[in-house]
């Protein structure tokens, strides 16, 4: 088991080589990640024996808020990161090896101390697993709240007649601009958005085709004709096969990241 033991004192960054900098960024977020692992364990075990007991304290969030007075949002993330590694070993280990990070470590958590579907997580943890360790952040969170939304039928079904009469979908085109705005319900919005993941999937796969064509092993995704919220608009004549000409692809500076 790691240990905050093992920390090596600080060094001077500035006397590192690039290589050995960059190293050593990988290597501190390797040791977050085993420390987070560490400390939910702590909580854990310190759960289990009901420690927290011993103080007068009424659950385990109480003894953590008064021995390391962390902000309220903080205890919160580490109890449920805590309750989530004593149930599923499999993000325990991810979490130690350094393979999963912490915030989606936490976002799994939130999902697990749900408590209307949390019970369910543990049929699609494999999935969702795999997700954390594969998907920036930003997309696997929105693939744990489609989960939530899918699974929470009680909560779905007291929201769904509120949902449902807010609906609307609004297209304006005003100073040479396509403006664009569609809402309702969540069941319905995940419908559509694995309609249009798996169009932006498609599109990705379409510019690297062409990226690889024309930079060979040179290529990589800031040399992509369009930019991922490029890939994500509709289609026109202007976006056919080949995304860009050669003569259109725009410049580095108008490039964002995929």
């Amino acid at each position: 088991m790691f240990s905050t033991a093992e920390c090596e004192p600080s060094i001077d960054v500035g006397v590192l080589d690039d290589d050995a900098l960059l190293q050593a960024r990988r290597d501190d977020e390797t040791d977050r990640r085993r420390r987070e692992a560490h400390q939910a364990a702590v909580i854990a075990e310190i759960d289990r024996r009901r420690l927290w007991r011993t103080d007068k304290h009424a659950s385990i969030f109480g003894l953590v808020r008064v021995t390391t007075k962390p902000p309220t949002y903080e205890i919160t993330q580490l109890v449920q990161t805590a309750k989530l590694m004593a149930g599923e070993p499999a993000v325990a280990d991810a979490l130690h090896a350094g393979q999963l990070g912490v915030a989606q470590a936490h976002a799994l958590a939130k999902a697990r101390a749900h408590p209307r579907c949390g019970d369910e997580l543990s049929v699609s943890l494999e999935h969702l697993l795999n997700q954390a360790m594969t998907l920036p952040f930003v997309e696997f969170k929105t693939k744990v709240e489609t989960w939530v939304a899918t699974h929470d039928m009680d909560g779905a079904d007291r929201d769904a007649a509120a949902c449902h009469a807010r609906r609307d979908a609004y297209f304006h085109i005003y100073d040479g601009e396509f403006h664009g705005k569609v809402q309702g319900g969540a069941l319905s919005g995940v419908g559509m958005k694995e309609i249009l993941d798996r169009f932006v999937d498609a599109e990705f796969d379409k510019d690297w085709a062409w990226t690889v064509e024309h930079h060979g092993d040179a290529a990589t995704p800031s040399l992509m004709p369009r930019s991922a919220p490029q890939r994500r608009s509709m289609p026109s004549k202007r976006s056919s096969t080949p995304p860009y000409p050669p003569q259109q692809a725009p410049t580095p500076s108008n490039r964002s990241s995929t």
